[in-house]
Parts: C-alpha cells; structure tokens; sequence
C-alpha cells in the first residue's frame, strides 16, 4: 500500500524554519496542513512501517543534505498529525530518501511525497 501527494509549494530550508518567529512557523504549518487535507481525507491511513520519499523541485539555490531533510519535518509532522502514518518515531518511519531537482521557473516548484509501507 502507499500513498502519494503533490504540494504546489517550495519548502523553507530547515536553518530558515528555525529562525522563524512561531507565528510565521505556524502560518506555515496550517498552509501546509491545509493542503495536505484535502488529499488525506479521500485516502486510507497507512498502518505499519514506512519509508517516505521526499522530492523537491525548486528554482534558486541548492540546499545541503542536512536542510534538504530537515525541510520535510514541519511536512512530516503534519502528516501525524492528519492521522496518514501513526507516527514519525524510527519504528514506523524507518527510512526517509530525500531528493532535490531545479526547475526553471518559480511557477513549477513543488514538493512529492511518496510513502509505502514496509512488506515484512
């Protein structure tokens, strides 16, 4: 089983979310929490194990690895928090691949989640 979604939005880089005063974290949080909604409702919570797939396409510049990973934690939590995956501690999510790819335009940046759940 898996479960996919695509969010028309560019991440901030994890040293940028840190930084943030917590109200813009929060603005953040519902924006995302949002989006994810209304893919979430029409899906079946996954049970189990997972491993997620993370991309982001963006235009401007590289994140390092560290940033890169890090951006998918306010994702992450809201995935929780909407009840797709039971929880994020190492025993249901057990490996995160995080992938990042330029677009030319502002216009095409997005970010991919894709998670299955581990077959024993």
């Amino acid at each position: 089983m898996s479960w996919s979604v695509t969010l028309p939005i560019k991440p901030k880089s994890y040293n940028v979310y840190l930084r943030q005063h917590w109200t813009t974290r929060k603005k953040y949080h519902e924006k995302v929490h949002l989006l994810l909604l209304a893919h979430a409702s029409s899906k079946e919570p996954i049970k189990g194990p997972v491993i997620v797939h993370y991309t982001e396409w963006f235009a401007g510049r590289w994140k390092d690895i560290t940033n890169l990973y890090g951006s998918f934690k306010p994702i992450e939590d809201c995935i929780v928090r909407l009840g797709i995956i039971e929880d994020d501690t190492p025993d249901i999510v057990t490996e995160i691949f995080a992938a990042q790819h330029r677009v030319k335009t502002k216009k095409e940046q997005r970010v991919e989640i894709r998670i299955e759940r581990v077959v024993k």
